[in-house]
């Protein structure tokens, strides 16, 4: 077999495996970005499942929850009205300034009330970069991680792990320890300071809201 040939070979069979890799990363969906998975329950949530929350707030009047794994538990079903639990931001300011600002005036009248909570045991978090832009589709891209959580999601469904994540974005657990693994680019094993920056940025959202009416 001469080199040009095992070179073709090579890339179809590289493509192919892609191909296949990514529509297996779709039909599992380990990480809840897309509408459906062919697993009940999900074990990973990174900042993306935003985006499916931004839509959500379209038809649906929610209180938000922002904050750190403090509050992962807090869910429709504990507040018996509608809850968007957004511990998937992690508290970051940035991120959730980025979100509420994106929100169009029909998304704003959607939201019930906002609970926040200050965590000053929580993960450090630096300056995040990555904003989203939740007006703008996104085609995830398929990462090494991304290809372990979907044998991650079979292997925790298969052993019907009782730690998975809600559909608003809550953590369903019988154990109130019980925490999912945070997919954050902005975390490290450092204590969180306030500093003037994440100081600023609360003060910037708390304003934000006030001028929108919203408590």
């Amino acid at each position: 077999m001469n080199s040009k040939k095992f070179t073709i070979i090579f890339l179809l069979l590289f493509v192919l495996i892609s191909i296949f890799t990514y529509l297996l990363y779709y039909v599992v969906n380990p990480e809840q970005l897309f509408i459906s998975s062919v697993t009940k329950y999900k074990y990973f949530y990174t900042k993306a499942y935003s985006r499916k929350q931004f839509e959500t707030l379209k038809t649906q009047k929610s209180i938000l929850v922002f904050g750190t794994s403090q509050t992962h538990m807090i869910s429709s079903k504990m507040a018996k009205r509608d809850v968007l639990n957004f511990h998937n931001l992690y508290a970051e300011p940035g991120d959730i300034l980025n979100f509420l600002k994106q929100l169009n005036n029909e998304q704003l009248k959607k939201i019930g009330s906002i609970v926040f909570l200050i965590d000053l045991r929580a993960g450090a978090i630096r300056v995040d970069t990555n904003l989203i832009d939740y007006n703008r589709s996104n085609i995830p891209i398929l990462t090494f991680n991304g290809i372990k959580r979907i044998f991650l999601d079979f292997k925790k469904n298969y052993y019907k792990d009782p730690k998975f994540l809600n559909e608003d974005g809550s953590i369903n657990s019988t154990n109130h320890h019980g925490h999912i693994k945070s997919i954050s680019p902005y975390r490290n094993k450092a204590i969180l300071k306030y500093d003037n920056r994440l100081i600023k940025g609360l003060v910037e959202i708390n304003n934000y809201l006030k001028n929108k009416n919203i408590e």
